[in-house]
């Protein structure tokens, strides 16, 4: 790092160096922090750089003073893991440091950083000029186990570059739209390369390449500048300037914004990306913007495959509301909504959705399993409360594929009507079209795993997380054979998590004890069958064959589930075990209770975001 580099970081960075210095070695005074860090070896990190290798000698301990690194941990099997991501002030590399082991990731920049590094030696003479700050590294190795024994934290945000994927797109209002939508989650600041010039006093000032004195003290600057807000987005130029190379290497995240009427083609500047920024490797989000009450967007797929983004977002405006929720993303404080499956009890989650909506409770992302990904589904898809129950009505009650029995010997019943089912329902929909960012869980029979659809086909999803082993065929997707998720996770409350969802709600339609399911003995075979023949007949009541299959289903991840929901922010369960697991064709009384409870713990306080 040069020389002005390094004055203008110690000058314009020195709260910063405090921080992170009493992070990694306890309490210690200003002028200590001065002397270590001008003694100190200083490293400069453009996005995309390495700063050691997994394997390598732990010959230095680092301290991030601005910019984000990434740790990837590569497996015997050559298959690289991100375990975690290190930010400004934080320290890294000390249990290498300190043990002598080698390095068990790679570190690299996720953007242009600066680095305070100590080797060995320097780290030892502060230890013995200022014993005191023994006990600061005992805390830090301490706190650094107790971290590894814990799946690593979502990764945070703090800046945002917005990009046009077409030159005519209004980005300028857009972005100033979303950092307004920002700020609720803490201070902002909108930096375009003209307002970057006004808010310095300088032309030009935000065109400086990175390389020369003007570059350097610019991105001492900007430090400066982040390291007093929350989140700064970074507005982009039109075309492929050196402002825009630098709002790519500042990012934590890159949204790619465009009109969806627009061509799914690349556009100029994604050049950038592809060519000459080919090293940056910043998690990117294509956001496309809707004319307001658009149809279900279509096409998504083409648009993914045109460019290397992580996920992406729909937009129906550029609304408030709809501002406010890609703020939560990037904030880490979207809602997601799990629903789990539980046969016709699933229809409680048609209330909850409503109670949610009618409360202003954000539902940001939802995914479920069986009963929960039909309904999660048409809530992704936008659908209100009374198209919900039409076309539920519809399916269960009036064409109930459940009944279309065959010769058993692929299954109990045949998937024809259940397909025509999925198709007139979602009529051909991807998963990428929906509104919301949608997800749902089957089994596969092939390889014994857990399946989390976030693509393709709505209906093929839907119905593979639903097909009951036995009593409906196995859905056929690629070489898995699917059958019903509820069999590895009933509730997927953890994969909501995954997803990155920072505030989980889960609805539990299941039940540990189902009174549906006790009975004074098991009745004959023909006392069952005249039962059901002639329903003046009394007899002993007993689950149907579906019935015990669907609570078969339910049992493998009941104890799962529980430990599942540990992590879940609000749990609601509403009280359908009068209904059974069969009982469809009382879809709206099922839905009613679920919005009648919903309703009452809403109003009670049990969701503290309305």
């Amino acid at each position: 790092m040069s020389d002005l580099r390094t004055t203008l970081a110690l000058r314009l960075l020195s709260d910063e160096l405090l921080a992170g210095l009493r992070q990694l070695l306890g309490p210690i005074d200003p002028a200590t922090a001065q002397d270590i860090a001008s003694r100190a070896k200083w490293i400069s990190l453009e996005s995309g750089d390495v700063l050691c290798r997994q394997g390598e000698p732990g010959t230095s301990l680092y301290l991030v003073i601005s910019g984000r690194l990434r740790a990837v941990h590569r497996d015997a099997g050559g298959r690289d893991r991100v375990v975690g991501e290190v930010g400004r002030a934080e320290s890294v590399g000390e249990m290498a440091f300190f043990t002598g082991e080698p390095r068990s990731a790679t570190l690299s920049a996720l953007r242009d950083s600066v680095i305070m590094a100590f080797s060995r030696e320097l780290f030892e003479s502060i230890v013995a000029r200022h014993p005191q700050v023994t006990t600061g590294i005992i805390r830090v190795l301490i706190d650094r186990l107790q971290r590894s024994m814990r799946p690593p934290p979502a990764a945070g945000v703090a800046n945002v570059a917005v990009l046009p994927i077409h030159s005519d797109f209004p980005l300028g209002h857009f972005a100033g739209r979303l950092a307004a939508a920002l700020s609720a989650h803490g201070p902002t600041l909108h930096l375009s390369s003209e307002r970057l010039d006004t808010l310095l006093g300088m032309p030009g000032a935000a065109q400086a390449p990175p390389n020369d004195a003007q570059g350097a003290w610019l991105t001492a600057a900007l430090d400066e500048r982040e390291a007093a807000h929350r989140f700064v987005v970074y507005e982009a130029d039109r075309d492929a300037s050196v402002w825009t190379r630098r709002c790519l290497r500042q990012a934590d995240r890159i949204l790619l914004v465009a009109s969806a009427d627009g061509d799914p083609a690349p556009g100029q500047i994604e050049r950038v990306l592809s060519d000459a920024e080919e090293r940056v490797t910043t998690h990117r989000t294509l956001v496309l913007v809707h004319r307001e009450g658009e149809r279900l967007p279509s096409g998504t797929r083409r648009w993914l495959a045109a460019r290397p983004v992580k996920d992406h977002l729909h937009l129906r405006g550029d609304t408030d509301a709809e501002l406010a929720r890609v703020a939560r993303s990037l904030a880490g404080a979207a809602v997601g909504l799990v629903l789990g499956g539980g046969g016709a009890r699933g229809f409680a989650h048609i209330g909850v959705i409503r109670a949610l909506r009618e409360a202003g409770v954000p539902i940001d992302m939802v995914g479920g399993t069986s009963a929960g990904a039909f309904i999660g589904a048409q809530c992704a898809m936008g659908w209100n409360y009374e198209a919900m129950l039409a076309a539920n009505r519809r399916v269960w009650v009036e064409v109930r594929p459940h009944h279309a029995l065959t010769l058993p010997i692929i299954s109990v019943v045949a998937n024809r009507k259940a397909m025509e089912c999925a198709q007139m329902i979602y009529e051909g929909a991807d998963i990428e079209d929906c509104w919301l960012d949608y997800f749902c869980i089957s089994s596969s029979l092939t390889t014994a795993e857990m399946i989390v659809h976030r693509a393709g086909p709505i209906g093929t999803a839907a119905l593979a997380s639903g097909s009951l082993p036995v009593f409906t065929p196995p859905i056929a997707d690629g070489k898995h054979l699917l059958v019903d998720g509820g069999l590895v996770n009933n509730l997927p409350s953890d994969v909501m998590r995954d997803l990155g969802a920072g505030r989980v709600i889960a609805c539990d339609v299941s039940s540990k004890e189902d009174e549906t399911f006790t009975c004074e003995r098991v009745p004959s075979t023909w006392e069952a069958l005249r039962a059901r023949v002639d329903r003046r007949r009394a007899g002993p009541r007993f689950p149907s064959l579906v019935e015990v299959l669907v609570r078969s289903v339910m049992l493998g991840s009941i104890r799962r589930d529980a430990e599942a929901l540990k992590s879940v922010d609000v749990v609601l369960r509403p009280p359908v075990e009068r209904f059974g697991l069969l009982d469809v064709s009382r879809v709206e009384e099922i839905a009613l209770l679920g919005y009648d409870y919903a309703k009452r713990h809403i109003d009670g306080g049990a969701i503290p975001w309305t």
